[in-house]
């Protein structure tokens, strides 16, 4: 029963994503995106709602997302009939285009497209056998779930003034999806968010890389590239919401710097930029930069007339509801809304903690060993950033960086 209790949460959600995207009409990367990016909202919202009203309990969470995806069934209007037929075509797309790409005698992508499904299964086997063991979950993505399940809900606990106040402190949107299927379920599936954002990521990487190249096996190989960097695989066994983050971020830069915008462009961007302010406390710097550059492509799209700006409405409001919360109950318990970060803001404005953040470059010389040098021992796996992008791949780019540059 443990190995199928995802099912129940993740089947109605890419049922709504499905008979929305149905609604929206897009195909491709496009309308696998959209598809995505609604399922992974309704299991992140409406939990994420209980977490903060203290109703966060097996109960309330499976009916919270059952009962979102049965309204947006409703709502998208789309027959039955089409969304089972769409969702298995949305699970079988990746053997769909390795399949086509292999009887056009093309042999590379579908091996890029069998390594990723690889490692996609490899993880979710591991997932489901291991516990959940990485170093910064044990710090505190585990605790996070953790006390959520055991409080019912993102109770602020009693801590000691140390690093272990980031459980109290940091965003917890990711999170909030392990935890739904945690406590409609046990632990074994904690790690799980990590990895169905990771084919989802791979349908944004498509559609960004779409906006700038119309080689399809193109941009099909370089989604691959990116999904097997170590800095990304490493951390699918594991309660890093990295994968996750770079879904929400990727899919917001995928709809913002499309050529000709649409309003559904609008509409994603709007609704992962929501989620994303959400999830992690860096989101306070990208939220607003996004947000300017949206509005800086938007304003001159006189052809979308005025219901352009509706998207930002939408977008600052769940903004807002999403990210509120946790800086507000910091600053109230607090009066550091960052909390528990030290941190030197503008206008003359600090914010003391017991964590001090010091973000530097890292010396050359040690840059030079993490890009370039011998595999390095007592390194965690999923630290993004010794070898995080292979032994292989530094030494290609630049070449190819060098021959790219004079053809444009």
């Amino acid at each position: 029963m443990i190995l199928l209790a995802p099912l129940l949460l993740l089947v109605p959600a890419l049922a709504a994503g499905c008979a929305v995207g149905l609604r929206l009409g897009r195909d491709g990367a496009r309308g696998a995106l959209d598809r995505t990016l609604v399922a992974f909202a309704v299991l992140a919202l409406p939990p994420y709602l209980l977490g903060w009203l203290g109703h966060f309990t097996p109960g309330a969470v499976g009916l919270s997302v059952v009962g979102t995806s049965l309204l947006l069934l409703g709502v998208s209007r789309a027959p039955l009939g089409r969304v089972l037929p769409d969702l298995w075509a949305l699970v079988l797309g990746p053997w769909h285009l390795a399949r086509d790409a292999w009887r056009e005698g093309d042999r590379v992508l579908p091996l890029a497209l069998t390594a990723c499904a690889a490692i996609f299964a490899w993880t979710a086997l591991l997932t489901y056998l291991a516990p959940s063991t990485s170093w910064d979950g044990m710090w505190y993505h585990d605790s996070m779930v953790g006390f959520a399940v055991q409080n019912r809900g993102f109770e602020w606990v009693d801590l000691p003034r140390d690093a272990t106040q980031v459980i109290n402190g940091y965003p917890r949107l990711v999170e909030t999806v392990a935890a739904a299927f945690v406590v409609t379920s046990d632990a074994t599936w904690i790690e799980l968010p990590s990895i169905l954002a990771f084919p989802a990521l791979g349908a944004a990487l498509v559609a960004l890389a779409q906006n700038v190249a119309a080689w399809r096996r193109g941009t099909l190989l370089f989604a691959c590239v990116f999904l097997l960097a170590p800095g990304v695989a490493f951390e699918l066994r594991s309660t890093y919401i990295d994968v996750p983050i770079d879904f929400l971020l990727v899919t917001t830069l995928a709809a913002l710097t499309r050529p000709r915008l649409t309003r559904t462009d609008l509409w994603m961007a709007a609704l992962a930029l929501s989620m994303l302010a959400g999830a992690k406390s860096t989101a306070a710097l990208l939220v607003p930069l996004l947000a300017v550059f949206g509005l800086l492509r938007v304003v001159p799209a006189r052809r979308l007339g005025w219901h352009r700006g509706w998207p930002f409405v939408f977008g600052a409001v769940g903004v807002l509801l999403c990210a509120a919360p946790v800086y507000l109950r910091n600053f109230e318990r607090t009066e550091n809304p960052f909390w528990p970060l030290t941190l030197e803001a503008p206008f003359g404005l600090s914010f003391e903690g017991p964590l001090a953040v010091v973000v530097r470059w890292p010396p050359f010389d040690l840059w030079l060993r993490e890009m370039y040098g011998w595999p390095m021992q007592g390194l965690y796996h999923p630290d993004v950033r010794p070898h995080g992008y292979g032994h292989a791949l530094p030494f290609v780019l630049p070449p190819l960086l060098l021959v790219a540059l004079p053809t444009r």
